[in-house]
């Protein structure tokens, strides 16, 4: 019994203790499992409030971008223009144009518009037969002074450009079939006057039809050189049909053709002032007018310039043609209107200059051909005079007679030396 109760299993004290640590080590299990499962479910939770706050970092940045595009958008419409390349000289336009207190228009008519702002605006009028331009001319009116002028650009105008027949009246033909005719011909009327004409007016045989439907026949007076086809020369009635025929007559022109501009120029005021006298119907014709005719002016600024100018006298018009003279090329042997640059320089800054600066030489782009362009001198411009006459064409210099040669004077006769005496010796 001694040796049972010594033995260490039988102490009642012993095996209490390692009950107890038994219990322990499981609580302190269980408690373990329940902080790791906890511990797990924080980690859990903190993954996703990493992923929201990632997520909503992502839409800030996002949203930043998208504002800051927005803001770069805004300022590109306001960056200014690229510098002009090649020092090209920037146009400079005349401001503040003011209306002539006596030019009284209804409100519901559109007064045409320089782009600019300049007072004077010029049109580009042209003819066409045959998708051919036979007649090209500005017409420039002083929306301050009221003052109309007419300058003639004589279709056979030698011009740069790789032309067959490097002539002004094949610009139209060699661009109208892929439809640029008259937007050729203004981009060719700026290259050689130095600026941009501000609108167009074709005139084809609808246009002239509908111009003469509304006006009639006027009377005109028909010159006789150069001939007109099928026209007799004198004072008769002119109707649609023989008003193309003085627009385009190719036959018999002189070389210069300033006489046929001349006409051309005359016959195209007494059409438009007798259109213009119809002021009570001035809307239905315009409306009629841009119907038909090609032309970047609408119905109302067509009928606007009817009221403005519906009281200009014939004799006040400026009516003149760019100064030149006839050059033949020898490469194709065939005749060309060579513009006088110093010229034509002196008459667009007095008459249809835009631009606040006056135009050069330089500023116009005028073939001319090398050397010596003509024979003779060519006569000095004059401007109209006071005395109405603002119709002024100048004349093919005309050729003078060289004298005939002299024979030269005989060259004077050698003489011979002569041969000084021997000396004579003193002492001897």
């Amino acid at each position: 019994m001694k040796v049972f109760g010594n033995s260490k299993h039988s102490n009642p004290k012993d095996f209490h203790i390692t009950v107890e640590d038994s219990n322990q080590k499981e609580a302190l299990s269980v408690e373990n499992e329940f902080e790791e499962e906890t511990e797990e479910q924080q980690s859990r939770i903190s993954s996703k409030g990493r992923s929201v706050m990632l997520f909503i970092g992502a839409l800030c940045i996002f949203l930043c971008a998208v504002a800051m595009s927005m803001v770069l958008i805004t300022k590109s419409a306001d960056v200014e223009p690229l510098p002009v390349i090649n020092n090209i000289k920037p146009m400079e336009y005349v401001v503040n144009m003011q209306q002539p207190e006596d030019a009284v228009v209804p409100v519901d008519f559109t007064a045409p518009e320089s782009a600019n702002g300049s007072p004077i605006i010029n049109f580009l009028i042209v003819s066409v037969d045959d998708e051919e331009s036979t007649m090209m001319m500005l017409a420039s009116v002083n929306m301050t002074s009221k003052r109309v002028s007419l300058l003639s650009i004589p279709r056979d105008t030698y011009i740069t450009g790789n032309y067959t027949e490097p002539k002004l009246r094949n610009v139209y033909s060699a661009s109208e079939e892929s439809g640029r005719g008259i937007q050729a011909l203004k981009e060719k009327a700026r290259e050689m006057i130095g600026f941009w004409p501000d609108y167009y007016l074709v005139l084809d045989e609808a246009s002239v039809n509908q111009i003469f439907n509304l006006i009639g026949d006027i009377p005109f007076d028909v010159p006789s050189s150069p001939r007109y086809t099928d026209l007799d020369s004198g004072e008769q009635h002119i109707d649609s049909h023989s008003a193309m025929q003085l627009f385009s007559c190719r036959n018999n022109y002189t070389n210069v053709e300033t006489d046929s501009t001349a006409v051309q120029r005359d016959l195209l005021i007494r059409m438009f002032l007798a259109l213009f006298e119809q002021t009570d119907s001035a809307k239905e014709n315009a409306e009629l007018l841009s119907e038909v005719m090609d032309t970047d002016l609408n119905a109302s600024q067509l009928a606007y310039m009817a009221f403005f100018l519906h009281d200009v006298e014939p004799e006040s018009i400026i009516s003149l043609v760019l100064p030149g003279e006839v050059i033949e090329v020898e490469e194709d042997g065939k005749d060309y209107f060579q513009v006088d640059l110093e010229e034509a320089a002196r008459i667009l800054n007095s008459y249809f200059n835009p631009l606040e600066s006056e135009l050069t030489i330089y500023d116009l782009n005028f073939r001319q051909l090398a050397g010596d362009s003509g024979v003779g001198e060519y006569e000095e411009y004059g401007f109209p005079d006071s005395n109405n006459n603002n119709n002024y064409t100048p004349t093919r210099p005309q050729e003078t007679e060289e004298p005939e040669p002299t024979e030269p004077d005989p060259l004077p006769t050698e003489t011979p030396p002569v041969t000084p005496p021997d000396p004579v010796d003193p002492i001897g």
